[in-house]
């Protein structure tokens, strides 16, 4: 593996062609508010820069960023899913949950929880999505039409440990088992859960980006 950050990075924020990574700053500032900054990786310059957080919420909140932002409070901790019809799904540590249609309009406002646990990650698969709950040990599937949960993998039992980030490629789903370190690969058709990989710390996030495979734990960022 390639280490590509330290141990500050907060969060990796996916583009066409590299990512951005919001870290943590010099620590807290004197108002004892964590201090975020940002740095584009670009794999077709090969190199990294400082970009600001304007180039950071249009990578996550699209082109009406100005507007959603506008109406979220605490925008940082709100994470993101691309939706069909170029929609997007904001959702909260806690569970709340809104959906903005193409001009930044709030066309649903519910909760995604479960136990009244919130989310770590969201994918969509057509018109279905599916979540990971790390208070629960498990994934589920929610219906985007009605928004309502139609099927749970894992569970206190299961080999899942505090479930975060989460990849879909075709009908297979990426799940970051945080605590054990280990990625298991599920099966969308037939449910089957498999070991993909395994590291020797927490992983939090699984990206592939331009035929890049990247890795987000406890101690940084890395290109496997």
């Amino acid at each position: 593996m390639t280490k590509i950050f330290d141990e500050s990075a907060l969060s990796v924020l996916p583009l066409p062609n590299g990512f951005i990574i919001a870290f943590c700053k010099s620590g807290d500032d004197e108002s004892g508010k964590m201090v975020v900054a940002y740095n584009l990786v670009s794999f077709e310059k090969e190199d990294v820069s400082s970009v600001t957080r304007s180039v950071y919420q249009l990578a996550k909140f699209g082109q009406c960023y100005k507007l959603i932002v506008s109406q979220l409070p605490n925008t940082f901790y709100w994470n993101t899913a691309a939706l069909p019809n170029d929609r997007i799904l904001t959702y909260y540590p806690d569970g709340s949950a809104k959906i903005f249609d193409t001009e930044a309009r709030v066309c649903w406002t519910g909760s995604i929880t479960y136990n009244g646990k919130g989310p770590a990650d969201i994918v969509c698969q057509g018109d279905i999505m599916w979540v990971s709950f790390p208070e629960g040990n498990c994934v589920a599937r929610f219906n985007l039409r009605t928004m309502r949960e139609e099927l749970r993998i894992g569970g206190e039992a299961s080999a899942f440990s505090s479930p975060e980030g989460l990849l879909l490629e075709g009908t297979r789903l990426y799940v970051c088992s945080s605590q054990n370190g280990k990625i298991f690969e599920i099966n969308t058709e037939n449910f089957a859960v498999s070991e993909h990989l395994k590291f020797d710390e927490p992983v939090h996030q699984y990206l592939r980006v331009n035929g890049f495979n990247t890795v987000r734990l406890d101690s940084g960022i890395y290109k496997i």
